[in-house]
């Protein structure tokens, strides 16, 4: 069982930082627990303001439960969302 915090953002601060990348496909709960921001409005602000320059498309898989986090990242990055139980 996993017992560690969530850290999407810099999970995802790392993909952007590298310019080779296009799609990301980012597997999580989508809790975000650790990290620099755990907001999840300031969260997917933050993630909108970095890919209005890039344009990554970011597929979202949620372990376990649904998450509006996740739905909304895929949505706004024009990527797919599914859950896995």
């Amino acid at each position: 069982r996993a017992a560690g915090g969530t850290n999407v953002y810099d999970a995802l601060a790392a993909a952007f930082d590298d310019d080779r990348v296009d799609t990301i496909y980012l597997l999580t709960d989508g809790d975000p627990s650790v990290g620099e921001i755990t907001d999840v409005p300031t969260l997917r602000e933050e993630i909108v303001r970095w890919n209005s320059v890039r344009g990554v498309r970011i597929h979202c898989i949620a372990v376990g439960k649904d998450s509006a986090l996740l739905k909304g990242i895929a949505e706004d990055s024009r990527g797919e969302y599914v859950r896995v139980d």
